[in-house]
């Protein structure tokens, strides 16, 4: 039988300070698994060698994303383009 005093859908009691365990784990996870990356990230000699080089050139490196980004999308439509219609004999 059911007890008088739980209401039909209710949580269990303690799901609550479960749930905030669950979360609490969840952050010390990612913060443990950022600080790794952020200490591997050093000895990796590729990132080494990029992060010199954006700071000795003064780079900004979202804008040159966006910037190859955009070149990149021309290059497609010029091939695209030169496919599509070849350069012919007048």
């Amino acid at each position: 039988m059911r007890e008088a005093c739980a209401a039909p859908g209710a949580p269990a009691p303690g799901a609550r300070l479960r749930a905030y365990f669950r979360l609490a784990l969840g952050i010390i996870l990612l913060a443990t698994f950022l600080t790794a990356a952020t200490l591997f990230s050093a000895q990796v000699p590729a990132l080494v060698t990029m992060a010199e080089r954006i700071e000795t050139y003064d780079l900004r490196p979202a804008a040159i994303y966006y910037t190859d980004h955009k070149a990149a999308a021309e290059g497609e439509a010029f091939i695209h383009d030169s496919l599509a219609y070849p350069p012919r004999k007048p």
